[in-house]
């Protein structure tokens, strides 16, 4: 009995074994009958070696997605750490004024940028002249227009564009 075939040349030597015993018309000499045998022991012992395999590859799954789960909750542990330290520094320099600080090799300071704010929670976007919303589904506030607008020195109702200082650590 070998180990090394294939369940696919198990199931072509089964299939030949039971052709021969239909041309011998359902009789079966004794060494059909025994090669039928050991065919059917080389699937058994096949299948559950399969069935070991599957079982430990069910296993490594489930320890990866623990690690993955695991990995993901200290990714999320980090981000939220980055970000009141970022903060917090953030904070601090701007109480203190401070717009960079360098050291030795690395350095702190802000990345400015602006963004189109609504002034007001509720605003009516049908108010808004048309180029200056965008229709998908629903009608919306074009942003990018109306930041084009407000830079350009022209006034839009219900929009500002506010200043932002973001940390950034290079």
């Amino acid at each position: 009995m070998s180990l090394k075939k294939s369940i696919f040349n198990i199931e072509s030597e089964y299939l030949e074994l039971i052709e021969k015993a239909i041309e011998q018309e359902g009789v079966l000499d004794d060494e059909t009958a025994n090669a039928l045998a050991i065919n059917k022991d080389e699937m058994e012992n096949k299948g559950v070696n399969y069935a070991f395999l599957i079982k430990s590859l069910e296993n490594q799954n489930t320890a990866i997605d623990g690690e993955a789960a695991r990995y993901a909750k200290m990714k999320k542990v980090n981000t939220n750490l980055i970000n009141r330290l970022k903060k917090t520094v953030g904070d601090a320099m701007n109480l203190y004024e401070i717009e960079e600080i360098k050291g030795e090799f690395i350095k702190i300071n802000f990345r400015k940028s602006t963004k189109v704010m609504p002034i007001y929670e509720t605003m009516d976007v049908m108010d808004l002249h048309e180029n200056l919303r965008t229709t998908t589904k629903t009608t919306k506030p074009n942003l990018k227009e109306i930041g084009n607008v407000l830079k350009s020195g022209e006034k839009v109702d219900g929009y500002e564009l506010r200043k932002f200082k973001n940390i950034q650590i290079k």
